[in-house]
């Protein structure tokens, strides 16, 4: 019963002050929620439209991962204390569907301009202790046991009204690890996510390019010693 009047209490909170996720929140919404998170930093929440198709199967999120297009908030929960796992792919899958709750009935120039606020808060969860890469339990002889990477799992869930190209964009340039496993998948789906698969094919490119770069310039220090 308390953790029942608790997720309701947070949901009106979060009603109020914070969704939907992609719009920008007044400091005093901050402030009051920052008020809240100091007694409950590891309270859960109901994202709304929680019986929609786009959404987990888990109905109740940690406030921290549910808090993710607010980077502010985000780290004032992990300074409260709140708890994050090593790796969770029901995390994945929260944090993915705060992405598509807050990137819908918007533009993508919108979600372009908040895209970065998203990808902060995902480096604070790293710097917590996150793992975004693939991840495989070392003692496991079992390969069913493997944990998709975050953009792998993107890559599964998101449409192309999610604009999955922006979230994916914004997240190599910091650094969230793009799994090979991703890179041979994204061949399957390009009908359905066409313009994640023309960015994906840059990053590659790019990549290729850089790659060839560093060697020459190696050649190059090489070649004079």
């Amino acid at each position: 019963m308390l953790k029942e009047q608790s997720i309701t209490q947070w949901n009106m909170l979060c009603s109020q002050h914070v969704f939907p996720f992609a719009t920008h929140t007044s400091a005093q919404s901050i402030d009051i929620i920052k008020q809240h998170i100091n007694t409950e930093p590891n309270a859960e929440v109901s994202l709304p439209s929680q019986h929609s198709k786009y959404t987990s199967f888990s109905s109740d999120i940690p406030l921290v991962a549910a808090l993710v297009w607010h980077p502010e908030l985000v780290e004032h929960c992990l300074n409260q204390g709140a708890v994050v796992p090593k790796n969770s792919q029901q995390w994945h899958a929260d944090l993915l569907d705060v992405w598509i709750l807050g990137t819908k009935h918007k533009t993508q120039s919108e979600i372009q301009m908040r895209a970065s606020d998203f990808v902060h808060s995902l480096l604070l969860l790293r710097d917590a202790g996150y793992y975004f890469a693939e991840y495989k339990d070392p003692n496991s002889k079992n390969d069913r046991n493997r944990r998709l990477s975050f953009l792998h799992a993107m890559l599964w869930r998101l449409d192309a009204n999610a604009y999955p190209e922006v979230l994916f964009s914004e997240s190599v340039k910091h650094n969230i690890p793009v799994s090979e496993d991703f890179l041979t998948d994204i061949n399957y789906l390009r009908k359905k996510v066409s313009n994640l698969c023309d960015q994906v094919e840059h990053y590659v490119l790019s990549s290729v390019i850089q790659q060839s770069v560093d060697q020459n310039k190696s050649a190059k220090r090489t070649s004079k010693l």
